[in-house]
């Protein structure tokens, strides 16, 4: 139901036909229960349910792939699938530096034509710890909702 400030909620109804003695119908009766704050953390809780699952399934892609590129594009693909992300960007750290090397991303609408040159357009724009989200959570350590570009759409 949406209320009349434009809140959007969740309700249970429960309702029941009153009839009168000779059977006809006289007036519904009945109690609405919001259940906004359950369907809520319904979702929470399928939206972690399918992080999990990306997890797990980006681990098993992990040990069986032996290359950088091949394990960012295997991160992406289950990233992409699993959790409707429309854009995924995986970067290596160096561990000898400060350099980060773009290993996979993905693009809504991308063809195969342009994806050379969005990759030169994503390693001109990040190159460096520090440099954007992504670098930003390699300095840090840290992700936001904003930042699973694993250095990483709820």
């Amino acid at each position: 139901m949406i209320t009349r400030h434009g809140a959007v909620i969740w309700v249970h109804d429960e309702a029941v036909l009153v009839r009168d003695e000779a059977g006809a119908p006289l007036f519904w009766q009945g109690v609405m229960h919001d259940i906004t704050d359950r369907k809520r953390a319904e979702q929470d809780v399928q939206r972690h349910l399918k992080e999990l699952q990306a997890v797990y399934e980006n681990g098993l892609a992990v040990s069986r792939a032996l290359e950088p590129r091949e394990i960012g594009h295997e991160l992406v693909k289950t990233f992409s699938r699993l959790l409707s992300w429309q854009h995924v960007t995986v970067r290596l750290r160096r561990p000898d530096g400060d350099d980060l090397e773009l290993v996979a991303f993905t693009e809504p609408g991308l063809t195969s034509e342009r994806e050379l040159e969005i990759e030169q357009r994503f390693n001109a724009l990040i190159q460096k710890v520090g440099e954007g989200l992504s670098g930003w959570a390699a300095q840090t350590g840290q992700v936001t909702d904003a930042v699973i570009e694993l250095g990483s759409q709820h």
